[in-house]
């Protein structure tokens, strides 16, 4: 996306009041929950302190965890695949779904299966992909995104959910809930959401029974077992892992503690932090030994950003979604704005880190630098100083270092200067024509150019004078 496209997608968002009051009550609801159930003061920064310690003493090893869990898995009898890329991980996937004679996939949540694309590269393939967390059914349903990592439809009220089930699925409306015209009663509106939760599972039941191959992402990957862990609350992804006859795993390079003991304390700060739950509803630790399972892991620029020192503890984060919830960028705008897979601050930061400065690099600037998002982050990441660093990287990129270089050439030559500012000043809508100036101009309003240059302005007072020095 480009420049201008990027503030054009987040301005046209900003500006939808009833997209931002889904947004900030959804988020508001877990930022509630989440103050209720997590200890403030020394106590809670005791934690996040450890759970850092934990995710950099990952990164310092990760070569040799690698190797450590590949070792582990392989031993328990499952297959760990390495891809380089986006590309490479789509290619390897869909092998292992030929090798299987593979017609339908059924997926869990996965944020990573969303950053390489995978989806819409199976469907071209053939396959039909049934995603079967509530959340991502809804917006594979609509088409769009995921707004959000934890919560992928966060953007939507129940009536917006009610109209894609009776308008993709044949479902009808539940009772009472009004479609058009004034929202219906708080109470109806929960009614009507737990019924049409009842009636996805439904839906759902035979789908899951259709599944060749299942396909999750992976909260955490243990290193000393071999043994992938994910957590959720809808008991999809266990459906998703023991029903069909193979399990394909996709998951960062970057997310292997190095026992189950790091879960006691990276667990419940995860879950709390995304949901405000003291505890999630269901963990899951799968090896091979009872599941047939692939593990794909994926670099796509994460070994890269491992040699940064200045930002490889990005790399740390356990994508719980609290930066977002709490960021006030998102909450006007929600995550579709960012483009990508990843949203709020740490898509903002991630994604120009991983694609590059050309791809992403104005990702950095959707933000208030207010510093929330690093208070919240359970790994102590510093995103707001992330994002000031990065803005200042973006700031010489290949359209500001050619805009210099034309004002330099100008400014070596008093004749062509003095005709460049002279057109500015009689044609000033000339910087709109190209994309940096347009895109720099939008939601900045400019004095209007002065009727003439210095330089003339000094001569005409000077004659006014009468001398060669203007008077005190």
């Amino acid at each position: 996306m480009t420049v201008e496209g990027t503030f054009r997608a987040f301005e046209e968002a900003a500006s939808d009041p009833a997209l931002a009051g889904k947004v900030r009550r959804a988020v508001d609801r877990s930022l509630a929950k989440m103050a209720a159930h997590l200890p403030l003061g020394p106590e809670r920064d005791a934690l996040r302190d450890r759970a850092r310690a934990i995710r950099m003493d990952v990164l310092d090893r990760l070569p040799a965890l690698v190797e450590e869990f590949t070792k582990n898995v392989e031993a328990a009898g499952g297959r760990v695949f390495r891809a380089q890329d986006s590309a490479q991980a789509r290619e390897t996937i869909l092998r292992i779904l030929k090798e299987e004679k593979a017609r339908v996939v059924v997926k869990s949540k996965s944020m990573t299966t969303e950053e390489i694309g995978l989806n819409p590269f199976l469907e071209k393939a053939g396959l039909e992909v049934v995603e079967t967390d509530l959340g991502e059914l809804i917006v594979q349903l609509r088409r769009e995104r995921p707004s959000h990592i934890t919560a992928p439809a966060l953007h939507l009220s129940v009536e917006d959910i009610a109209r894609t089930f009776r308008d993709e699925l044949g479902i009808p409306p539940p009772e009472g809930l009004s479609l058009e015209g004034p929202p219906s009663p708080e109470e109806v509106r929960t009614r009507a959401a737990r019924e049409l939760s009842l009636a996805a599972r439904r839906h759902l039941a035979e789908r899951f029974l259709e599944g060749d191959v299942g396909i999750t992402g992976a909260n955490f990957l243990i290193a000393s077992s071999g043994s992938v862990v994910i957590v959720e609350n809808e008991n999809n992804a266990r459906l998703c892992t023991s029903l069909p006859r193979r399990q394909v795993v996709l998951a960062g390079v970057e997310k292997l503690p190095p026992s189950e003991s790091a879960l006691g304390v990276l667990l419940p700060l995860l879950t709390v932090t995304a949901t405000g739950q003291p505890a999630a509803g269901v963990v899951n630790l799968l090896t091979p030994r009872f599941t047939p399972m692939d593990v794909v892991l994926l670099d796509n620029g994460r070994m890269n950003l491992l040699r940064d020192g200045e930002f490889r503890d990005v790399l740390a984060c356990i994508r719980c979604g609290g930066c977002m919830n709490i960021c006030p960028v998102y909450r006007h705008a929600g995550g579709h704005p960012y483009g990508g897979a990843y949203a709020g601050p740490i898509g903002a930061v991630l994604r120009p880190l991983l694609e590059g400065m050309d791809e992403a690099g104005d990702l950095p600037f959707a933000s208030s630098l207010c510093g929330a998002c690093a208070e919240i982050c359970p790994v102590k990441i510093p995103l707001d100083r992330h994002l000031l660093r990065l803005r200042a990287l973006a700031r010489h990129g290949p359209a500001e270092r050619a805009g210099f270089r034309a004002w330099a050439f100008a400014a070596r030559r008093p004749a062509l200067f003095r005709l460049a500012a002279a057109i500015w000043r009689k044609l000033p809508f000339l910087a709109d024509l190209l994309p940096p100036g347009r895109a720099w101009k939008r939601g900045r309003e400019l004095p209007p150019p002065p009727r003439e240059s210095f330089e003339a302005w000094w001569e005409g007072r000077k004659k006014e004078e009468g001398h060669g020095r203007p008077g005190a």
